[in-house]
C-alpha cells in the first residue's frame, strides 16, 4: 500500500469514528472490536496497476520459521491440523529462550468431511488419503503455498487457514510509528489468495482476530495465501 493510499485509509476510518463519537454523550477512545470480517468486492483485483499487494512483512529481529516445509497424509472421515512455528527467540546471551518453537505462525486444518475432489476432478471417499505439502515459499512476504494445486474442499466443510500477523511490521501507514492510527488498519487485514503463479491476487472474505493477532479464511482449493492490506 503506498503511503498516500495508507494515509486516506487511515482518515477514513478516524473520521467515521470520530463522526460516531460526536453524536454520542460520552467520547471514549476507539473501540475496535476483536474480530472484524472482512467481505472483498466479488472479482476484485488488488494488483493495483500491476503491482503486487501490500504483504505483511516481519518486525525487525522477528524470529524465523522452524519448519518452513510442512508434508502430512489428510484421510477423509477424519479431522487433521498441522502448525507452521516460530523458532523461539535467543536470550542475551544468545541461548535458546526456552518454550520450544510454540508460537504459532500459520495453522492449516481439514475438517472430517473437507476433502472433496482430486486435481483430476475425481471425487474423494471416505478413507481415501491425499499427501499434502504445505509451504512458506517467501518468507519476507509469508506467502505460503500448497500442494497438490487444484485439490478441492467442500463448500459446506471447508478447510481454514489461520495466519498471525504477531512477529509483523505493525507500522501499516508507513509513518515509522505504530499506534492507534495502525491499529485502525489492522482492521482492513484480509487473507489473498493467488490461483497460480502469476495470477492476480484475489482478497478472501477474512476474519481479523485484532486481541490474538490473527486473520482467518475459509479454504476451498490449493493455492497460494498471504495476509495482505
Amino acid at each position: 500500500m503506498t503511503p498516500s493510499r495508507r494515509m486516506l485509509v487511515a482518515r477514513a476510518l478516524l473520521g467515521a469514528l470520530t463522526l460516531s463519537s460526536a453524536c454520542a454523550r460520552d467520547v471514549a477512545a476507539p473501540n475496535v472490536p476483536a474480530v472484524v470480517p472482512v467481505v472483498a468486492p466479488p472479482g476484485a483485483s488488488f494488483r493495483r496497476g500491476g503491482r503486487d499487494p501490500d504483504f505483511l512483512e516481519p518486525a525487525a529481529g522477528a524470529p524465523t520459521i522452524a519448519n518452513p516445509v510442512i508434508q502430512f497424509w489428510a484421510v477423509k472421515g477424519r479431522d487433521a491440523r498441522v502448525k507452521m512455528v516460530y523458532h523461539s527467540r535467543a536470550d542475551r546471551r544468545g541461548r535458546d529462550g526456552g518454550g520450544g518453537d510454540s508460537v504459532v505462525f500459520a495453522e492449516f486444518r481439514i475438517r472430517d468431511k473437507s476433502l472433496a475432489r482430486r486435481p483430476d476432478g475425481s471425487p474423494i471417499a471416505n478413507g481415501d488419503s491425499v499427501l499434502i505439502a504445505m509451504t512458506l515459499v517467501d518468507a519476507s512476504r509469508g506467502i505460503i503455498d500448497f500442494q497438490p494445486s487444484g485439490l478441492r474442499f467442500s463448500a459446506k466443510d471447508p478447510a481454514s487457514l489461520v495466519i498471525s500477523f504477531e512477529n509483523a511490521n505493525l507500522d501499516l501507514n508507513g509513518d515509522g510509528t505504530v499506534d492507534f492510527r495502525d491499529r485502525l488498519l489492522e482492521s482492513t487485514l484480509y487473507i489473498a489468495v493467488r490461483e497460480s503463479l502469476g495470477a492476480p491476487w484475489m482478497p478472501l472474505p477474512s476474519k481479523v482476530n485484532s486481541n490474538g493477532q490473527q486473520v482467518t479464511t475459509s479454504v476451498l482449493g490449493f493455492s497460494g495465501y498471504a495476509i495482505d492490506y
